[in-house]
Order: C-alpha cells, then sequence, then structure tokens
C-alpha cells in the first residue's frame, strides 16, 4: 500500500489572532482526496452543499461521504460558516491547540476515528495493561466504517497518549500517525484533547445541524477527503 504524506500544518496565525474572513476572499484547497491539490473558488454569498454525489462539492468516489453530508454558507460580510448533517462519518476539524471535550465526543487521528467515552463507574472490563486503582478509569474505544465499535482501551487519570506505538493506544501500521500523536488529559474542570506536535493534525468532530463559522486556515475531513480553508 502507498503511504501517504502527512499533511503540512497550516501557516494561518492562532484563530484568536486570524484576520476577519469578511476582509479576504476564501477557497478551499483539498489536501487530501479525490481532486487532491485542486482549489475550489467559493462564491461571495449564497449556500452550497457538499456530498458525496450531490452539491457544489461532490466526491463520487467517497462511499463514506452521505448526500447531503454538509452545508457551506457565505453570508452578506463574507463570513464563511459550515453545518454538518447527520451523517455516518460526520465533519471534523482540526484542533489548534486543546479542545475540552465530553463523554461521547468523536475524534481522529491519522485513518483512526475514536469516541472517548468518559469516565467508568468502576474498573470493570480493564485489559492486561492495567492494574488496579483508585484513580479515576477512563475509556476511548475504536470506530470502524458505520460507527461500529472496535477495541475499547481503558486508563486511569491522568492522562491517555495516542501514538504509533509504545502509547496507551497504538496504531503501528499508519504512517500518518505520529509516535506521540495526541493525548486526553483528565482534570479537574474537564478532559482536554490535546495534539502533541503531529504532522497530519488531530480532528475533532463538529456538533450537528449547529452552524459554525470557519477561518482562514481551518483544516477539515469530510469522509476521506481533507480540505483547507485559504486565502483565494
Amino acid at each position: 500500500m502507498t503511504s501517504t504524506p502527512p499533511l503540512k500544518r497550516p501557516s494561518s496565525p492562532p484563530r484568536s489572532d486570524a484576520p476577519s474572513s469578511a476582509k479576504i476572499h476564501l477557497c478551499l484547497r483539498q489536501l487530501r482526496g479525490e481532486h487532491a491539490g485542486k482549489t475550489f473558488h467559493l462564491p461571495e454569498s449564497g449556500e452550497f452543499l457538499v456530498g458525496r454525489t450531490r452539491g457544489a462539492l461532490s466526491f463520487a468516489s467517497d462511499r463514506s461521504l452521505d448526500d447531503p453530508h454538509a452545508l457551506l454558507t457565505r453570508d452578506e460580510h463574507g463570513r464563511l460558516t459550515l453545518r454538518a448533517f447527520p451523517t455516518r462519518t460526520g465533519v471534523y476539524r482540526r484542533l489548534r491547540g486543546e479542545a475540552l471535550i465530553e463523554p461521547g465526543a468523536f475524534f481522529s487521528v491519522g485513518g483512526h476515528h475514536l469516541r472517548f467515552l468518559g469516565q467508568l463507574p468502576n474498573a470493570s472490563g480493564l485489559d492486561t495493561r492495567q492494574t488496579l486503582t483508585k484513580r479515576p478509569i477512563f475509556a476511548v474505544e475504536e470506530l470502524f466504517r458505520g460507527a461500529i465499535p472496535g477495541r475499547r482501551v481503558v486508563r486511569p487519570a491522568p492522562r491517555l497518549i495516542v501514538g504509533h506505538g509504545g502509547c496507551d493506544l497504538d496504531f503501528p501500521d499508519d504512517p500518518l500517525v505520529q509516535a506521540r500523536h495526541c493525548e486526553l488529559s483528565f482534570e479537574a474542570k474537564g478532559t482536554f484533547l490535546r495534539d502533541l506536535g503531529s504532522e497530519d493534525g488531530t480532528f475533532l468532530r463538529l456538533p450537528v445541524g449547529e452552524p459554525i463559522e470557519l477561518e482562514e486556515g481551518d483544516c477539515l475531513r469530510l469522509g476521506d477527503q481533507i480540505l483547507v480553508v485559504e486565502d483565494a
């Protein structure tokens, strides 16, 4: 199998310092997928669908996409928003820094989708690498196509690390997963998902139906397609 090159980290400033999208002409450039390298220029205003065979952006070979999958909107000020529809695989945005996540949240690394299950009520179901502890126990499970649950990993606080090898949850056959790719940090104020400086990034699934404003440098994963918002 041919290895897929890692994604380059967006060169835009941090989200809080990013320029207003009303002042720039935006486009979507495909980093990976059916039309890799292609640039999709967005209209100044209006709505357009993203899907497998329907919409202004369609990717017919991607069976993980639904019809429609998401809706992109430019308002009269040029701001770009995305609304994810209820689909099998969802829409993900690359993390910038860290994010507070709740039980049931989905995230992805490399070609893998994961779900944070939260704190377990007891220590039952521990794998052979885990010993009994008085610390709170948390769980993450891998999901396959169609959101089919796969292996489950449980670990005590303070953290669970995902990586290529020697971590709590390993993906040794995925060249897009770094040695130490991301971590879940279990803290008193909640659980935080942090990318550990990976080249390909860590992606967090966006909520369904809620319009999310996008900015220059935002990197999106829809099915097997990865696109970045850029200044046209």
